[in-house]
């Protein structure tokens, strides 16, 4: 553990002295994108590594293998998409849940990462489970309450419709009636 605390330390050093990579003429032309792209050019000075051009990615700006793709805590980070990668999960791995999961899922997930001890990286545990289940339940009595609404508003329409039917009868009837004086 202290050799890999060392390790950490070497590479945060390292990754501190490590020049930004910008695209050859990057800084002069705006149409250029900041991102790196490697020199090709003939007479290329930067590809020619010539003393006041920039820097280029070199192996000596690299972390130490051990630490290589750790976080800064030093636990390996995994993706989770399903309950099986919980599973294939130890206490030297940081969880990172998929964006892409839905609700359910995601609470089912975190309820088993809670249970197991893990930590995730990108969610609050508790804090998301406790807002969500809240929603889903709100959810769940806002629907009781619009279909008990929407059964009323049924109910109170067959009452109407049997009033227009009423209404109607009513009419021929007296139609009826008023057909027989003039005669």
């Amino acid at each position: 553990m202290a050799n890999l605390k060392k390790l950490l330390d070497i590479r945060e050093k390292i990754k501190s002295r490590k020049p930004k990579y910008l695209r050859q003429d990057a800084h002069r032309v705006k149409k250029l994108e900041k991102k790196w792209r490697r020199p090709r050019g003939m007479h290329s000075k930067m590809r020619k590594r010539l003393k006041s051009y920039r820097r280029n990615p070199e192996i000596g700006y690299g972390s130490p293998k051990e630490v290589k793709y750790l976080n800064r805590e030093g636990l390996m980070p995994v993706l989770v998409k399903s309950k099986k990668d919980i599973e294939n999960a130890n206490e030297n791995n940081i969880l990172i849940i998929s964006r892409t999961i839905g609700l359910k899922k995601k609470l089912e997930i975190l309820k088993q990462v809670k249970s197991s001890g893990l930590k995730v990286e990108n969610i609050e545990v508790d804090k998301f489970i406790e807002e969500n289940e809240k929603m889903l339940k709100e959810k769940k009595e806002g629907k009781k309450k619009v279909e008990i609404k929407k059964e009323e508003v049924k109910a109170e329409e067959e009452k109407k419709d049997h009033k227009a039917e009423e209404k109607k009868v009513k009419k021929k009837i007296l139609e009826g009636k008023d057909a027989g004086r003039l005669k």
